[in-house]
């Protein structure tokens, strides 16, 4: 048996032994309370989030869209200022400004393959690396990796790009060097870090992370600014101007979007030099990242996927498809304003350098009067349990922050006959808010209610939010612990009132649904040093009995490994929030913090002991650390012999049935002459009256 957990808040116990009952209403993620029942709450919070107060404000919102309207260049101060017109979906597609400067070589084909981040969106676009597990999946030992496809063929030789993003609202910049490939490597990386044996991959591009700014603040300060010479940066994401999804004509039009002055020194340039430039949107959202979308600048030509609008797919060969502009540092205009996000021509010395001909293949962003602004954070209330014969039920009252965070719900189903206490996937990296390759291994679970017998953990179950705004999906992994495997059960869309999954492998019909309207509940506290984190276990507690929605899940009993027969089994369960790289909230029900004791911060990126009774100082030393209550898996159908009309009586109506039946012909595809074989024996006699007669009475 391994001991361990995983990512997040500390392990609360509580016990139950629980009548078999009716689902509680609809799996629809509102009125929890109300649906589950005072006598199903079985934890509260107290603690504050660390995660940011959560919020929604109704009025009216952006229904965004990705596009690129138009291109405006001007020098100054040492640096090219780079403006574009449009906007950007706040899940991480990205402007790309791509440059080729005189007198260095650098990339035709995209090798950017393997560079370190987050983000990921241009290194999708170099070669494909594939990882093959050589027909052992459990042992990553033997692992090797080979190059598939090619990487994105470039219309210029390509020097630099600078990579922008809006993913969560916030503008993140970084800059990529692309170096000569035919020559040696800058560094090297290891695609198949469990064989030693296996070669290493090359790099020949390096990132660096220049900063970062909230969007539409108004000003041209890049506040989060790393100290590569940048400082100037802006994004005004508000744009409903410019193209549409049907119609290309009008992207003079826009005039906001994303500024930024790139500093001369970081190009290697005096000033006097000719480069070329062109820019490119990518999608950067789950599988689709990397994707090329119909928005570079210079635009594409008429016809598919210009118009009608479509995509490149990744790893596009862009020779012949766009062109680089050429851009003479020495002529080119002053720049005269602020790198705001509001983007007039003047500023930039008159009309734009390049201007938009494609409707957007990736939605045109326009204001819902009818529509909600959610400010980000992640919070869980309160915890309700309760099963049937069928499954288990879990509903989690607070609300999900739509970046990748997960909330997370551990199952162990033997006692400590099996699971893990201390997280441990084998090496094994498979992707998703609790992948082993995010550095999440490692951590130790606390124990049960006694505090000495160690939680030991079966599954768990980490749900995420993703996808289109307006539509977000709910994303449901399934995770067997023992087996470190996942499987993705599929996923439900948020706030639709309808729990049923989709696209997984789900045999077993298990539904997750998320309203995630959460306006009440525990608050965000910022730093520590706020006199809120000292407010008592009691008072945060008053907070978060106010929520209301969420979470709603049935997770069925056979996914659990329980057979229906009948037989009582007792089941432990705690919730937890941590992001998707594995950062620990100080979310988790039942609490981290015990009663009486000081608030506990987010746990951070490293493992940690989430209870150690041997410590001085434990995390938590006044709380207890399991969930367990008692489910009864559905008996099933048990026959009861004699009972050949299936009444649940055996009296003379059955002998009767059989006598009827005398003769006929069993197996032929005649079910009642079948149930008239009450002695198995393949004919209907005398043998099975007296069956029958020898079993008079009720069935058990």
């Amino acid at each position: 048996m391994r001991y361990g957990w995983i990512c997040a808040g500390g392990v609360s116990a509580f016990a139950l032994s629980m009548a078999l009952a009716s689902p509680p209403g609809p799996i629809d993620g509102q009125n929890i309370p109300s649906n589950f029942g005072a006598e199903n709450l079985y934890a509260t919070q107290t603690q504050y989030t660390g995660f940011g107060n959560y919020s929604v404000t109704y009025g009216g919102a952006l229904i965004q869209g990705s596009e690129a309207d138009g291109l405006y260049v001007a020098v100054g101060n040492g640096k090219l200022y780079v403006g574009i017109t449009g906007n950007l979906e706040t899940i991480g597609h990205a402007f790309m400004i791509a440059i080729d400067v005189p007198g260095r070589t650098g990339h035709t084909e995209l090798r950017d393959e393997g560079v370190s981040g987050p983000p990921f969106t241009l290194q999708a676009d170099g070669r494909e690396v594939v990882v093959s597990d050589n027909g052992t999946p459990g042992d990553p030992t033997d692992d090797t990796w080979s190059y598939g496809a090619g990487g994105m063929i470039l219309p210029c030789d390509t020097d630099y790009v600078v990579a922008v993003d809006t993913f969560g609202g916030t503008m993140y910049a970084s800059e990529y060097t692309l170096f000569d490939p035919t020559s040696d490597a800058v560094g090297t990386t290891d695609p198949t870090p469990n064989n030693p044996g296996d070669a290493l991959q090359d790099l020949y591009a390096t990132r660096v992370y220049l900063g970062s700014t909230v969007t539409d603040d108004n000003n041209d300060v890049f506040e989060g600014d790393q100290g590569f010479g940048y400082g100037e940066a802006g994004f005004n994401n508000s744009n409903v101007l410019g193209v549409s999804d049907s119609d290309g004509s009008s992207a003079g039009t826009a005039t906001t979007g994303m500024e930024i002055g790139i500093p001369y020194s970081r190009l290697g340039l005096s000033g006097t030099e000719t480069i070329g430039l062109y820019i490119m949107l990518l999608d950067g959202s789950g599988d689709g990242t990397g994707t090329f979308v119909n928005q570079p600048l210079p635009p594409l030509g008429a016809g598919e996927p210009c118009d009608p609008p479509g995509t490149l797919g990744k790893r596009p060969d862009l020779t012949g498809v766009i062109s680089c502009l050429s851009i003479n540092l020495n002529t080119a205009a002053a720049f005269s304003g602020f790198t705001e996000g509001t983007i007039a021509g003047a500023e930039y010395g008159g009309a734009a350098t390049a201007t938009q001909t494609c409707p957007t293949a990736y939605g045109d962003q326009v204001f819902d009067p009818d529509g909600i602004v959610r400010t980000g954070g992640s919070e869980l209330d309160a915890l309700y349990l309760t099963s049937d014969e069928s499954y288990l039920y879990v509903g989690v009252t607070g609300n999900l922050e739509e970046n990748g965070n997960s909330t997370n719900v551990w199952i162990d189903v033997n006692g400590t006959d099996t699971g893990e206490n201390v997280l441990d996937w084998g090496g094994i990296s498979l992707g998703g808010p609790l992948d082993g390759g995010d550095g999440m291994e490692g951590d130790t679970f606390g124990p049960l209610e006694d505090l000495s017998t160690p939680a030991t953990f079966d599954y768990a179950l980490a749900i995420n939010v993703g996808g289109p705004v307006g539509a977000r999906n709910v994303y449901c992994d399934w995770w067997d612990l023992g087996a470190n495997s996942k499987t993705y059960r599929g996923n439900s869309i948020m706030e639709s009132g309808n729990g049923d999954l989709s696209d997984g492998d789900n045999p077993n019909v298990m539904q997750a649904a998320l309203n995630n309207l959460n306006n009440d509940g525990v608050i965000g506290c910022g730093v520590f040093e706020d006199p809120c984190w000292f407010d008592s276990d009691d008072t945060v507690a008053g907070l978060a009995a106010t929520a209301v929605s969420g979470l709603e899940i049935a997770i069925p009993l056979a996914d659990l490994g329980l057979e229906p027969n009948g037989i009582p089994v007792d089941v432990s369960v705690w919730t937890n929030h941590c992001s998707n790289g594995g950062y620990r909230s100080n979310q988790t029900l039942p609490s981290i913090r015990g009663a009486g004791a000081d608030s506990i911060q987010n746990q951070g990126s490293n493992e940690t002991f989430w209870y150690d009774p041997g410590a001085p100082d434990p995390l938590n030393a006044t709380a207890s650390y399991a969930v367990t209550l008692t489910v009864t898996p559905d008996v099933g159908e048990v026959p009861c012999p004699g009972d050949a009309n299936g009444d649940s009586t055996v009296d003379p109506l059955d002998a009767g049935f059989v006598l009827a039946r005398f003769g006929c012909s069993v197996g032929t595809g005649d079910p009642l002459c079948d149930a008239a074989d009450q002695n198995g024996d393949g004919f209907v006699d005398p043998l099975d009256a007296g069956f029958v007669l020898a079993r008079f009475g009720a069935c058990e």
